[in-house]
């Protein structure tokens, strides 16, 4: 298996409970596998993501269809990657995700 993020620790959530919410508003990207939870639970689990913290959302599937991926940048996602996945590009993408969030949250008077 790949680390995707090698400065960043990663947390998979796989329930759209508010603890996991809670947990990812402290982090500095969120990654959402939607083939593992399906359209409406990814759907809820962005919605539920935006309203507990600003950290972008990334979601990955292959199986989505465009309107399906269009809905979920509307409900707050930041990016989406699908299959085949192209590792050394999401890498480098959640990298600069994370590094912005993080540079923006220890110098907010720069943002």
């Amino acid at each position: 298996m790949q680390r995707l993020a090698g400065r960043h620790g990663l947390t998979l959530l796989r329930t759209t409970a508010a603890h996991d919410c809670q947990v990812a508003a402290m982090a500095d990207m969120v990654a959402i596998d939607c083939g593992q939870v399906g359209t409406d639970a990814s759907r809820a689990l962005v919605q539920s993501l935006r309203r507990a913290t600003d950290a972008p959302i990334v979601v990955l599937d292959g199986g989505l269809q465009a309107a399906e991926v269009a809905q979920l940048m509307s409900d707050g996602a930041r990016d989406y990657f699908a299959e085949p996945y192209n590792i050394p590009l999401i890498a480098e993408r959640l990298e600069h995700l994370a590094d912005a969030r993080r540079s923006r949250r220890e110098h907010p008077e720069e943002a």
